[in-house]
Parts: structure tokens; sequence; C-alpha cells
């Protein structure tokens, strides 16, 4: 499921422990891109699954990694 109906169906619950988590889950998605230099390059509800309560990323065809700065774009 996307990130945003994950979200509308917690919110729907009144799962403020499950969106906490949620919000926890993100910040170290988001620590791990940027300590790791990552950019994933479209960041939205639509290119972020919801897998096991935690957020998932898909849709790779923006992204660059260290090893591909200055290489041609591929997207």
């Amino acid at each position: 499921v996307t990130l945003d109906k994950w979200v509308g169906r917690a919110v729907g619950a009144r799962d403020t422990a499950g969106l906490k988590r949620m919000a926890e889950r993100w910040i170290e998605l988001v620590d791990e891109l940027q300590t790791r230099e990552i950019a994933h390059g479209d960041l939205q509800h639509g290119n972020i699954m919801v897998v096991n309560d935690a957020p998932l990323l898909v849709d790779y065809d923006g992204m660059c990694v260290p090893a591909m700065v200055g290489l041609p774009m591929s997207e």
C-alpha cells in the first residue's frame, strides 16, 4: 500500500502509536539516505510503499549515488 493510503487508514483508526512509529522509521530512512549521500529524486507518496509497517522507496529512475555523479542521466 502507498504511504498516503497507509496514513489515511492509520488516521481513520486513530492509530497514533502506529503513526509515531512510521514517523520514526521515516526519519531513520531519511537519515540513512543522507549518511550514504543518496538522492532518490522523486520522493512523493506514490513512490513510498509501506511493507510490514515500514516505508519502502520505489521508482529509482531519478536516483543518484556518489558513484553516479558526473555520469550521463539515464532517465
